[in-house]
């Protein structure tokens, strides 16, 4: 047997915020001579999920210039390979490792697996694989919100939030003069305050009264059973009629987005665990809300070679981006390591 056939193979499937950040730090670590880095990962290029929002609402700045970046440099030297594709299903051998089977049939073996598929969404954020489809996507969403005089956010979460806010920036209400502007958007929310009970009442209630100022109409304690715009207008709940041509939906019923518009239906659910695939190794893998069930060391129960990091673990916290840093490993020494002694388990996560 060869050097290169004795080599382990590392295998990280899904190039988000917390993939990529994890193969660009064992890419700088690994020894090319003892290990095969491999990323899996739907689009050739990475996805900056934050900067979606502003994108498919305007052309300003040209956002789809800079949130669609090329893998290029997420390997340090060149240590490791990109292999676009999609998992449906692993197979575990064990202590041996195993293989991740793609949607084209091919097999990709590992002596240690890597989850961190991230969310799966729906709607403006639901973008295709291919570049020139995430381009003329872009500019399809950008004339939707164009042509809508009256947009409706229902869900006062951070992404409905901010929706509601890309819109008025881009028309505002008031022009320099007092001016009055055709387009109007209302901001739904079921709860009393906006956001939730993670943030203090003083902040959320300071939300709104910005949102208000800003020109958005914020309905609190109201609720939009039916989504679809019925003679240009949808009617909560309560019975209060909203003049709409077009409805985000960004209600958060584990994370749950819908957006409908212009009298057509358009599926939008927002942020649900990309995990259908492992539920192939079986019961346990996942939790009744599809995240993955993992150990204070970020290994999978009875897995000890397949680790998982980023949203889709079953740990109770806010799922931001920005917070992958804080999956911290309660253990930091090395003997659960399956990559030996030279790599830790805490490079498997996004140092901040």
């Amino acid at each position: 047997m060869s050097e290169l056939e004795k080599r382990q193979t590392v295998v990280v499937v899904g190039g988000g915020g917390a993939g990529a950040q994890i193969v660009h730090s064992l890419s700088g670590k690994l020894d090319r001579a003892k290990y095969e880095l491999i990323l899996v990962t739907v689009r050739p290029f990475y996805v900056h999920l934050p900067a979606c929002i502003r994108m498919t609402v305007t052309d300003k700045g040209k956002l789809e210039d800079r949130a669609l970046i090329p893998y290029d440099h997420s390997f340090v030297k060149g240590n490791g390979k990109l292999v676009v594709g999609t998992v449906v299903s692993i197979q575990s051998d064990g202590d041996k490792g195993g293989s991740v089977i793609l949607a084209n049939g091919n097999k990709i073996n590992y002596s240690v697996l890597v989850l961190t598929p991230g969310s799966k969404w729906e709607g403006p954020v639901a973008l295709p694989d291919t570049k020139e489809e995430c381009l003329q996507w872009i500019r399809d969403w950008r004339q939707k919100f164009e042509n809508a005089n009256n947009t409706t956010v229902v869900g006062g979460g951070a992404a409905g939030i901010k929706f509601a806010e890309e819109i008025t920036d881009q028309w505002p209400r008031y022009g320099p003069f007092e001016i009055h502007h055709s387009k109007e958007v209302t901001l739904i929310h079921a709860e009393e305050l906006l956001l939730n009970h993670v943030y203090s009442r003083g902040w959320r209630k300071g939300l709104a009264r910005r949102l208000r100022k800003r020109g958005v109409n914020v309905l609190l304690n109201e609720q939009v059973e039916d989504l679809t715009p019925q003679n240009g207008s949808v009617t909560t709940k309560n019975g209060k009629t909203v003049p709409t041509d077009l409805v985000v939906s960004v209600r958060h019923t584990f994370h749950s987005t819908l957006v409908i518009g212009c009298f057509t239906n358009i599926p939008c659910r927002g942020g649900r665990p990309n995990t259908e695939f492992v539920a192939s190794l079986g019961p346990g893998a996942l939790v009744e809300s599809n995240r993955v069930k993992v150990t204070p060391t970020l290994q999978l129960f009875h897995y000890p070679h397949v680790l998982a990091s980023g949203g889709v673990i079953d740990w109770y916290e806010q799922k931001q981006v920005a917070k992958y840093g804080t999956q911290r490993l309660h253990d930091h020494q090395k003997r659960d390591c399956p990559l030996g002694e030279k790599i830790s388990t805490s490079d498997l996560y996004w140092k901040v």
